[in-house]
């Protein structure tokens, strides 16, 4: 994210360049003081759903100076659903995922932000959602999604904080049952 255009960073010949974005790590907010991160998350958010990642699709922004990409997700199951934007298992839903990869010029340019992890293509995820009160449009973070790894555990795409964070500690299946059980008494 230097401003420039992403085809003045190639240098003619070079087979892959590497952008990485200037801003700053957010911010997290952690949960109230004897509140678990699972029942603080599972509350704070309009809903929770486990996803895989169906596609990722690379573009250069407007101004050509950083790519973003388009991930499309199938539903696998609903957690937390939200009477005001309901979703279904086996729904597609998509956001805007800062970063990417794309051939620039037959230049391979990747777009990196150092602390965040991407999703990648057919990987499961762990989603804590909010909803756009106007749009109903799903609001994803970082901070908030978490990779579900072929071992059954949790790896936050957040990167940098504190680590492990209670649900990388625990496995998938307890923070599953956790969610659902808090879920229902909301």
């Amino acid at each position: 994210m230097s401003g420039k255009l992403l085809q003045e960073v190639v240098l003619p010949g070079e087979k892959a360049v590497v952008v990485v974005s200037k801003r700053s790590r957010p911010h997290e907010v952690l949960p109230p003081k004897n509140t678990s991160a699972v029942d603080w998350l599972t509350r704070i958010s309009d809903t929770v759903f486990v996803v895989f990642v169906q596609a990722i699709e690379p573009r250069l922004t407007a101004d050509e100076t950083w790519i973003t990409s388009r991930v499309t997700l199938s539903v696998a199951e609903v957690l937390k659903d939200a009477p005001a934007r309901p979703i279904r298992m086996g729904e597609s839903v998509s956001f805007e995922q800062d970063g990417g990869t794309l051939a620039i010029d037959g230049t391979k340019v990747s777009a990196v932000v150092p602390w965040a992890s991407a999703v990648q293509e057919s990987g499961r995820y762990l989603v804590f959602a909010a909803i756009d009160k106007d749009t109903k449009e799903l609001i994803f973070d970082n901070s908030s999604t978490y990779e579900i790894t072929a071992t059954g555990r949790l790896r936050k795409l957040l990167t940098g904080g504190p680590h492990p964070d209670e649900l990388e500690r625990a496995t998938e299946e307890e923070v599953l049952a956790r969610i659902r059980s808090r879920a229902n008494l909301q």
